[in-house]
């Protein structure tokens, strides 16, 4: 009889194991392959050369007060119909008749964001000493309040920890049919209201860029906007949708009841922002209720193990990501403040992501949040500039906020060879088909170039932050009948104004 050496059992283990492991050993190769791929298609964010602050428009603080001032009136007179953000177009270039509004998939996300603008213009006037300007600010905030409780109460029926939650992206009234004529067509995302509002239409199939803005929104009213009618309706709110989303398990649900595809649950080592910001409000607005609810989350649910946000490879693929992250992280981290254990845990996730993946994009909402979450005014002089400098540029053909024709991108912003050498070839392998789905969302089709563009080489929307500016524009047509909201420019212009980065008047002196 043979006696089996230890060192036949060994062997024969690892050829065991080799056997088993062989038929997957591309795929391993693969997955290696397309992760280096990326990071070197990627790396053209990391490498640009740094901006000439000497090119940078010295700031003018007085021209900039008075742009914010037309940028503000706009958007109170003409893109606040239903209380919540729309476009609009005008009849004539007199720019004083609305021919028709544009309401937009993202009602709720654009309201929080323009929201974001008005809370801090209301908190520069509260610091400033300006009771005229404070009260002016908090009229439009209560309207946009009004506007947000209504894309919860339509679709439920109420408001209130008593109802379910679903967040609608967008609302009106049967005697709302004139200004919002398309909700009340046949379409796979369009309702009727529930209860006494079942003959109200809205929008659903909502995502997380709509919770994202919504939830900022929400986050700085509670904080820093003490009026009984908005803490009062913003606190009914929260509890409404904290309540809904214990019962989901943290699902969006969708018109008919089933998932709309919202999902904000921490993953594993991300994404943890989402349900530590609700309930941080939550905790705010009911303690004794959600306050061991927020602990809860944020410990035994592994949300504090899930601190990142956001990834590189958005800057190719979808770049409105950025947008929606930052909501969210700025509104926790503000809520929670970056001194306690949580807070700066988070903090520190907040830089090693999204910040790190954002940092030199001159992206003036990414930049803003960063002064205000970090730094005290004097410290970062050069994004201070660079915030200043984009601003400035705003008027040279976005102000006000119409599509006015776009410079020619100049000469010198050059494209980024590596990703043309790649898709070639990508295209040409012999399994091409393969990385095709492996990128399936990166936009390999469009131009990048080496460095990012200035506003005035790029189109305008909603918000030109959530846009690429990396990017060449691929589609543009000029209609300067047609009005956007105005919070490119004054979302981060106020929230520098209260933090303190930009001044009410004069110029920069330093």
């Amino acid at each position: 009889m043979r006696i089996r050496t230890r060192n036949q059992t060994y062997w024969k283990l690892i050829s065991t194991i080799l056997i088993i492991v062989s038929p997957f050993s591309y795929f391993i190769y693969f997955g290696i392959r397309v992760g280096n791929i990326y990071d070197e298609i990627l790396s053209f964010q990391f490498e640009a050369p740094p901006p000439d602050i000497d090119q940078f428009i010295t700031a003018n603080y007085t021209r900039l007060d008075e742009m914010a001032r037309v940028y503000d009136d706009l958007f109170q007179k003409n893109h606040l119909p239903l209380n919540y953000t729309a476009t609009c177009d005008y009849v004539d270039g007199n720019y004083t008749d609305i021919a028709n509004y544009g309401f937009s998939d993202n009602g709720a996300l654009w309201t929080g964001v323009a929201m974001a603008g008005w809370v801090f213009h209301y908190v520069a006037a509260i610091n400033e000493g300006n009771t005229t300007d404070q009260e002016y600010s908090l009229d439009v905030i209560k309207r946009m309040v009004n506007g947000m409780s209504m894309l919860m109460i339509v679709p439920n029926g109420g408001l209130g920890p008593e109802f379910p939650g679903i967040l609608g992206r967008g609302w009106a009234g049967p005697e709302h049919k004139e200004i919002h004529p398309s909700l009340f067509n046949e379409h796979i995302r369009h309702y009727n209201g529930t209860g006494e509002y079942s003959q109200y239409r809205w929008r659903g199939h909502t995502s997380n860029d709509e919770y994202g803005g919504y939830y900022m929104g929400l986050a700085l009213c509670l904080k820093y906007v003490d009026d009984p009618y908005v803490q009062t309706t913003v606190g009914l709110i929260i509890e409404q949708i904290a309540n809904y989303m214990k019962e989901t398990n943290f699902l969006g649900i969708n018109g008919p009841g089933g998932p709309s595809g919202v999902d904000q649950k921490p993953r594993v080592y991300t994404g943890a922002y989402w349900l530590s910001l609700l309930f941080k409000m939550a905790s705010m607005v009911n303690p004794d209720e959600y306050l061991v609810d927020y602990h809860h989350f944020v410990s035994a649910e592994m949300a504090f193990m899930a601190n990142t946000e956001s990834s590189k490879n958005e800057v190719m693929a979808n770049y409105y990501a950025f947008n929606f992250a930052h909501c969210v992280v700025f509104a926790f981290l503000l809520l929670e403040g970056i001194e306690s254990e949580i807070g700066s845990h988070y903090y520190k996730g907040y830089l090693n992501t999204l910040r790190y993946y954002t940092e030199f994009h001159r992206n003036a909402w990414f930049n803003i949040v960063y002064l205000a979450l970090s730094t005290e005014v004097g410290d970062r002089i050069d994004i201070e500039r660079d915030i200043e400098d984009q601003l400035h540029r705003l008027e040279i053909n976005h102000f006000p906020d119409r599509h006015y024709p776009l410079l020619p991108v100049p000469s010198e912003y050059k494209e980024v060879e590596k990703i043309l050498q790649w898709k070639a070839e990508i295209d040409n392998h012999n399994w091409a088909s393969l990385y095709h789905i492996a990128f399936i969302e990166t936009d390999w089709d469009d131009v990048y170039f080496t460095e990012p563009l200035t506003v005035e080489y790029r189109r305008t929307g909603h918000y030109m932050w959530e846009r690429n500016a990396w990017e060449n524009t691929t589609y543009w047509h000029d209609a300067p009948l047609h009005e956007e909201p105005g919070m490119t420019f004054t979302t981060p212009y106020w929230i520098g104004r209260a933090f303190g980065f930009i001044l009410p008047s004069g110029y920069r002196e330093v």
